[in-house]
């Protein structure tokens, strides 16, 4: 599952702890799972020009996304690559919920790099993103990838779902504005279980500071 700030390095176990700590998901049902991920905070780095509109409080260089708990922004107010675009977000990491070691989920991450590059509709932007629980004590590093509506209708989507089945994911983010709200859905790479777990998108808001935490503080790894 995908889920792509001012980086502060926690280094050594401490940083390594906090990106495989993942433990338990594998034995959580789909329902249960895409509860989790509906739940989760995502962060969006801001290196890429496709951010560049947005402009962080000064000690806090990352877009958080969250779903809504205060009243909507206007579509306006979006920053640019989420306003009018589709932005899909996926990783290679703990394939099928099972655990693996950091250095084997940037390998894989590494690879799911390179499918990115050779993509085909070609998006119109990538990013490093992540997504994470505190309560779950759950992350994962990914990317997102960003499309203009009609290219993620004509051909974006399937290809990005097909990058998820290569790596074995159970689902993808998919992020796009509707009636001036920001929405996430959790897009299931089995049919069937979209047709079960689907459910309703959740609307998201930026967040100013996220959660005092190591899940959301650790430089984003990955890949090698």
């Amino acid at each position: 599952m995908a889920l792509l700030r001012r980086a502060l390095c926690l280094g050594g176990a401490s940083a390594a702890s906090a990106l495989t700590s993942s433990a338990g998901l594998s034995g959580m049902g789909d329902s249960v799972l895409g509860a989790l991920w509906g739940s989760a905070i995502d962060g969006h780095l801001l290196s890429s020009s496709a951010l560049t509109d947005f402009r962080p409080a000064a000690d806090n260089a990352v877009l958080y996304l969250a779903p809504s708990r205060a009243p909507p922004l206007s579509s306006g107010e979006w920053p640019a690559a989420f306003a009018s675009h589709t932005v899909f977000s996926l990783t290679a990491w703990n394939p099928m919920g099972q655990d693996e070691a950091l250095d084997v989920n940037q390998k894989a991450n590494r690879a799911l790099q390179r499918d990115i590059g050779r993509l085909q509709p070609p998006p119109k932007a990538t990013w490093h993103s992540f997504g994470f629980n505190v309560g779950e004590n759950w992350r994962e590093d990914g990317f997102s990838i960003q499309y203009a509506p009609d290219v993620a209708d004509q051909g974006g989507r399937e290809a990005v779902l097909s990058l998820a089945r290569k790596y074995r994911q159970a689902a993808v983010y998919e992020y796009s504005c509707r009636d001036g709200h920001l929405e996430r859905s959790v897009v299931w790479c089995c049919p069937d279980k979209q047709a079960a777990h689907g459910g309703e998108p959740e609307r998201m808001e930026i967040v100013s500071r996220a959660p005092d935490s190591e899940l959301s503080r650790v430089v984003w790894s990955g890949t090698p």
